[in-house]
């Protein structure tokens, strides 16, 4: 018994070596399993069931090209026990951008900042664990809607008949988003008169489509030129000059014969600022247009229907005509443009 107690004293050098050989791998082992008592700095495998998942921030509505109001949150949990000090990523699936916590905090969350796209429609985001791909992300949903208008557009014009005017136009915000109900209201102008207005509210896509009928204003609108022009709310009118060309029967001129179908022009004079668009408009068809010291406008002799445009950037006054019948009073007109 005396040696015994010979060996554990700790005045026996000896004793003392003994009992690190003893108990220090019992030390060490303690030393590298205590770890798992306490809350990891990131999901291992085999630990328990990890699992993200939303807990605010999903299904918002706002404005392209903005960051929704509210913030992205998501909760990292182990079993339902949340997990602090977890690394994450953050994705926009579409062309958005977001801006986040990269390590959940002490209860486990972590948040982010989503700038929705500039395209309007349907968006995604989620937040992922950065060092365990096969645990489902926090997905997130947005619908990023069309900003303020920002600029009136409009197609091509076009005549069904002599008295309907055909045309497409649109509102769109600053990416060039249709902008749905917005009213535009067409007005019909001739020599500073106004002679027709009406109103369209734009649909879903963003436009509204003709046809738009001349209403009273088809007899003086006919054979002469007018100006359509295009206003909504805030934004700078757009003008589109059009100079109009009907073909009737008549006697036609001495080179032809009775019952011949002949351009008939009318006192038919445009005038627009420097930098607009003239359109001419066909509802038969005709010889070529051209215009004096400018040429032939492009396009040939116009079928049913066609249209025919040129722009005018510099202040004057430029004389049009038929290319067949260039001295025939009728068959010619005047675009003004002033500075």
């Amino acid at each position: 018994m005396q040696r015994n107690r010979q060996f554990l004293s700790p005045q026996n050098p000896g004793a003392r070596d003994l009992q690190r050989t003893r108990f220090g791998p019992l030390l060490l082992l303690l030393t590298a399993c205590g770890g798992e008592s306490g809350v990891p700095t990131h999901p291992t495998p085999g630990s328990g069931a990890i699992a993200v998942s939303v807990v605010s921030g999903n299904k918002q509505s706002g404005e392209v090209g903005l960051p929704l109001a509210q913030v992205l949150t998501v909760r990292v949990t182990r079993d339902g026990v949340p997990l602090g000090s977890v690394p994450l990523t953050w994705a926009a699936l579409e062309s958005g951008t977001i801006v986040g916590d990269t390590i959940t905090d002490a209860s486990g969350n972590a948040t982010a900042r989503w700038t929705l796209p500039p395209t309007a429609g349907p968006a995604r985001a989620r937040a992922v664990l950065r060092r365990d791909a096969t645990v489902a992300p926090a997905a997130f949903e947005a619908t990023a809607l069309p900003g303020p208008p920002a600029e009136i557009r409009h197609d091509i014009p076009s005549f069904s008949t002599t008295d309907t005017l055909k045309l497409i136009l649109g509102v769109y915000d600053r990416f060039g988003n249709g902008v749905p109900g917005s009213d535009v209201v067409l007005t019909l102008i001739r020599d500073g008169v106004t002679l027709h207005e009406q109103s369209r509210r734009t649909a879903s896509s963003g436009t509204a489509g003709g046809p738009f009928p001349l209403g009273d204003a088809s007899q003086a609108a006919r054979f002469g030129g007018f100006r359509v022009q295009l206003s909504t709310a805030g934004l700078p009118t757009v003008e589109l000059a059009i100079a109009r060309v009907h073909t009737v029967r008549g006697m036609g001129w001495p080179c032809c014969f009775p019952g011949v179908p002949h351009i008939v022009w009318g006192p038919n004079t445009v005038t627009v600022p420097a930098g607009s668009t003239v359109y001419w408009g066909f509802t038969t068809a005709g010889h070529p247009i051209e215009v004096v010291g400018a040429g032939q406008l492009p396009g040939g002799a116009p079928e049913i229907g066609d249209i025919r445009t040129l722009g005018f950037d510099l202040p004057g006054t430029y004389r049009f005509r038929c290319t067949i019948h260039p001295n025939a009073f009728d068959e010619s007109g005047t675009i003004i443009v002033t500075p």
